[in-house]
């Protein structure tokens, strides 16, 4: 019977890359047998390896793996070379139940570190909340609101062909309409109309191109895979790769990486548990031509306020900016939460 693995010590969902400090515990790094009984070698191996393990994700883990191991630990392609300081090296370090290696000492770090993380990201959305708070009672709210239209014929900037993130700065691509795959009727059908190399070139610029180029770059199957378990193409991975990927501090290794997969499903289930707007739902109409539904404007609104570069660049100015084309009564959902809102 093979032997049960611990439970992971660092959740999946930990990611620091972007959390430039990593705490050294002096004290009981000098005060450890690793400090006492390492080799020179085996400990610049070894502190290197505590070091980028903040930068993996989860954070404060590391691959299980030789290969990755030894040049995580600066020792290039001299797999020799490591294999003589392994053991000494992975001092501390064990295997757990997720297939990689962990730290109690590293993970008590980067447990903190996350918690800091958190909080200032609290504190950010709450003071987010509390400026538009503000100026909706200063009477700013929504700027002037635009008109609510009743039912009319589906725009092609409607956000079923036409999802763009804020990422790419406000104003820029404004009113242009992105040529729609139809994958959410048939995500099978869709992954057999759109061939590898268009669907490469979509995924390098949605990156921005800050993708490593070569195998990762290019095999695509773990796209085609979440599209053929229902992503959307245009409404859930090409938003999330554009809001995600040309902000990493370094350029993205294959588009298997579990932190994206994680951000394309979570879009995802958000956008299924929201209702297929009704035809007869009314319309809020923006500049340059743009109709949505008034319930796909609240989704958008609620996106935003839990992730501010979320908000589509198609609507114009975010609802903390006093240009806001948003009516006041939805942009309140970031002030109180509230959880429905009903058509003016």
């Amino acid at each position: 019977m093979p032997e049960e693995l611990p439970e992971p010590l660092v959740p999946p969902e930990v990611d620091l890359r972007d959390f430039a400090f990593t705490p050294i515990f002096r004290g009981r790094l000098f005060g450890s047998s690793f400090h006492a009984r390492a080799s020179d070698a085996a400990w610049r191996a070894g502190v290197t390896l505590w070091l980028k393990s903040w930068d993996q994700v989860p954070a404060g883990t590391l691959p299980d793996d030789e290969i990755d191991l030894c040049r995580l630990a600066e020792l290039g392609r001299d797999v020799k070379e490591w294999r003589k300081v392994e053991k000494e090296a992975l001092w501390g370090w064990y295997k757990c139940s997720d297939g990689r290696l962990h730290h109690k000492t590293v993970a008590e770090g980067v447990t903190e570190a996350w918690e800091r993380k958190k909080s200032q990201r609290d504190r950010t959305a709450a003071a987010r909340a509390k400026k538009l708070s503000q100026r909706l009672l200063q009477g700013g709210g929504g700027g002037q609101s635009p008109p609510v239209t009743g039912p009319a014929t589906r725009s092609v900037t409607e956000p079923e062909t036409e999802p763009v993130t804020g990422s790419k700065g406000q104003g820029e691509r404004q009113g242009q309409a992105i040529p729609t795959l139809s994958t959410s009727q048939n995500p099978a059908t869709a992954c057999q109309q759109i061939s590898a190399n268009e669907l490469h070139r979509r995924l390098m610029r949605a990156a921005n191109d800050h993708v490593v180029r070569g195998a990762g770059a290019e095999i695509v199957t773990p796209i085609l895979t979440l599209m053929a378990s229902g992503c959307d193409l245009e409404r859930h991975i090409l938003p999330t790769i554009e809001r995600i990927v040309p902000s990493l501090k370094k350029p993205l290794g294959s588009w298997s990486a579990p932190f994206l997969t994680e951000e394309i499903l979570a879009l995802k289930a958000s956008d299924a548990g929201r209702a297929t707007p009704s035809p007869d739902e009314p319309r809020i109409d923006f500049p340059g031509g743009v109709s949505w539904p008034r319930s796909t404007v609240l989704a958008s609104v609620r996106r935003w306020r839990d992730d501010p570069r979320s908000w589509p660049a198609i609507l114009g100015f975010p609802p903390d900016d006093a240009s806001c084309r948003v009516p006041a009564d939805i942009l309140a959902v970031v002030v109180d939460h509230t959880e429905s809102v009903a058509p003016a």
